[in-house]
């Protein structure tokens, strides 16, 4: 009977203990462990650092704000000039060359005033050529800027003439050809066929042709609008030509419409680096 009392005795015993200390650990221990798990968590969250925001991404897109202002247009090429320039491996880098490229042709290519432009009024015996010459631009460049529908002019009448000192940079990596006017980024074109050869070229333009049915086309004639354009390079370069990837001939490929756009901004003489 007294092995069997202490036995019940034992049993309370442990049983009461055992609730205590079940009770003390719920309490305090448990607590404390959810304290420390929270505070190891929020001192992470404390040192792990933001997304450090792009460099240069708030001047992307504060001038892509300002491309469709028209009264700001000026603003917004010199925004987009200086994020090209310091930024050229962003991730926006191609929108931002878009961008500035149709900028920069839009002024060249219109009437709009611009410090670059020079003002040319018609005397007698003038022509598009003669003009071109008098003030080293192109005939074509002239034609188009002032958005003349004939190579006729009237004496007295006001031009505008661009004033632009191309260079071309065609690069094998990207597939694109490039124009820099005063050395600076004016706008990028994309290559359509693989440029022949695999050596770099410092080269300049020897001749601009336009051909339609196989024969040389004059500027200013009839059949010059939509003719195939080569602009033909020195040392047996190849030709930078308008077309598509699979037409004959080879040569630095691009568009029918960017070598419309390309052929007039460049002379006899412009330098041409192929890479």
């Amino acid at each position: 009977m007294r092995v069997f009392a202490l036995f019940i005795l034992l049993l309370i015993a442990a049983v009461v203990f055992g609730g205590i200390a079940y009770f003390g650990y719920t309490m305090f221990v448990t607590p404390a462990k959810e304290q420390k798990a929270e505070r190891v968590a929020a001192a992470t969250a404390a040192v792990t650092p933001e997304p450090t925001p792009e460099p240069g991404l708030d001047v992307f897109e504060s001038a892509i704000a300002m491309v469709a202002d028209r009264e700001r247009m000026f603003d917004a090429i010199e925004a987009l000039q200086q994020f090209v320039t310091m930024y050229p491996n962003a991730s926006v880098i191609g929108e931002a060359k878009s961008a500035l490229g149709e900028l920069n042709a839009s002024v060249v290519y219109t009437t709009i005033d611009s410090p670059d432009k020079m003002v040319y009024t018609v005397v007698s015996g003038d022509s598009l050529a003669r003009i071109a010459g008098r003030t080293n631009s192109s005939a074509e460049l002239i034609l188009r800027s002032n958005n003349l529908s004939s190579i006729d002019l009237q004496i007295g009448q006001v031009l505008k003439v661009p004033q632009v000192d191309t260079a071309i940079v065609v690069d094998r990596a990207t597939s694109t050809l490039t124009v820099f006017n005063k050395n600076v980024f004016f706008k990028e074109y994309p290559l359509l066929a693989p440029v022949p050869g695999s050596a770099g070229v410092d080269t300049s333009v020897r001749e601009k042709i336009a051909v339609r049915d196989g024969k040389r086309i004059i500027f200013g004639g009839a059949d010059y609008p939509g003719s195939e354009r080569s602009i033909v390079l020195e040392q047996n370069a190849p030709a930078i030509r308008g077309g598509g990837a699979t037409a004959s001939g080879g040569g630095i490929v691009v568009s029918q419409y960017d070598i419309e756009e390309i052929f007039p901004l460049v002379t006899r003489g412009t330098r041409v680096i192929i890479r």
